[in-house]
């Protein structure tokens, strides 16, 4: 990564509408640093998964020589770093400008997300209160940005592995047949008639009957609005399901 001093004077100061533009892309973190460099001299920064006995990053970036995608993990159970809760009005302990780590995490909601500051030297008591100030937003944003990029692993897991499409399409409100269910299962899965026939163990005419009696059961005429509509039903199926997305931030952190 290019100093913070050559990165300010080739786009200028970190702005909160190019932190927001950035959720659910690769350049997330470096946004955020980008932004606290204004007023911070930072190492790093981490939005951080909560996972086993400890928080891990899910995207970083750095400053350090060994660049970017690489900081140390916010240790959070020792003194040395500092946790500030948005849900609590924060006041400064003594000896606040000591700490060489932030970690902004709420304990009344979302606590398995967290963002972990790493300072180059340490925080002083201008650096606390500047990070203190934007707490809320900035934990807000990488809550966003965390469940972004687990919204998109779960719909390219959703697309890709057999086993599950089966699973929720035979499970579907629909109610197709179990054949019906196959056969679009496999279609989705990007089999061709003939694939799918010698799969199933039938011929390719009653994978076309099969495939037509479920579009005509979903009200649907094209492989494209079979994948519309197994879309939308995993995308239900996730409104009401916040252990997947617990589940998904733990792969998505392994």
């Amino acid at each position: 990564m290019e100093p913070a001093s050559a990165r300010r004077e080739s786009r200028g100061d970190g702005d909160i509408t190019d932190l927001v533009l950035s959720i659910g892309t690769p350049g997330f973190a470096e946004e955020m640093l980008y932004l606290l460099e204004r007023d911070i001299d930072l190492a790093s920064c981490a939005v951080l998964v909560f996972r086993d006995k400890g928080f891990v990053p899910l995207v970083s970036a750095s400053n350090a020589p060994i660049g970017r995608g690489h900081v140390r993990p916010v240790t959070v159970d020792t003194g040395l770093t500092l946790h500030i809760d948005p849900s609590v009005a924060y006041s400064a302990p003594p000896g606040s400008q000591g700490y060489r780590q932030i970690l902004l995490r709420s304990a009344e909601d979302r606590g398995d997300i967290a963002l972990g500051l790493e300072a180059t030297r340490s925080f002083d008591r201008d650096g606390v209160a500047a990070v203190a100030s934007r707490a809320k937003l900035l934990l807000t944003l990488s809550w966003k940005h965390a469940d972004t990029l687990i919204r998109q692993e779960r719909m390219a897991h959703a697309i890709t592995d057999l086993d599950e499409i089966d699973h929720h399409i035979a499970a579907a409100p629909e109610q197709l047949s179990p054949r019906e269910a196959q056969v679009c299962a496999r279609i989705l899965y990007g089999q061709t008639t003939t694939g799918i026939a010698l799969e199933l163990g039938i011929g390719n005419e009653s994978v076309m009957t099969y495939r037509k009696r479920a579009y005509r059961r979903l009200q649907i005429a094209s492989h494209r609005e079979l994948l519309c509509w197994y879309l939308t039903l995993r995308a239900r199926e996730t409104l009401g399901s916040p252990r997947r997305q617990d589940a998904a931030s733990t792969r998505l952190a392994s």
